[in-house]
């Protein structure tokens, strides 16, 4: 079907409204909406966050290595998760969404790189996702899964 739109939704929601990218003769638009029981990027769930800031209970996710790329997502500030940090018996990096970093870390990009306790375990903030970065049923902090 030539000249045929045909629009996919992937999982998580930007504020970005699409990215079209040409395919033969197909356009495809990438809408980044919710579809949480769809999601195969990422589980959802809640962590006890304890920093030098706050004490709280946040939402989150355990994410695939794919979970920033098929968003369409780059760092803010510092960098996203690299393949190590996805195996096994490794220290826990995390990635803040930018909300997040602005409400409890109060935007100070020296957050990078310093630790937080998350569920009891260490983590170590390596990057904060871009403002417009909101995805719906995703949380605000995000770690590798392994």
């Amino acid at each position: 079907m030539e000249g045929w739109q045909q629009f996919i939704v992937i999982g998580v929601r930007s504020k970005k409204l699409m990215r079209t990218v040409h395919l033969g003769t197909v356009l495809m638009s990438a809408l980044f909406l919710s579809a949480c029981s769809h999601n195969q990027d990422y589980t959802a769930r809640q962590f006890g966050l304890v920093s030098e800031q706050t004490s709280e209970r946040v939402a989150g996710a355990v994410v695939t290595r794919e979970f920033f790329s098929n968003a369409g997502v780059r760092p803010y500030l510092g960098r996203l998760f690299i393949d190590s940090e996805f195996r096994p018996n490794r220290s826990v990096a995390a990635v803040l969404s930018y909300g997040i970093w602005q409400r409890l870390f109060h935007k100070r990009p020296e957050v990078i790189g310093s630790k937080i306790e998350l569920d009891n375990r260490l983590a170590v903030i390596v990057g904060i996702a871009e403002p417009d970065f909101e995805p719906r049923g995703a949380g605000e902090i995000w770690i590798p899964n392994s």
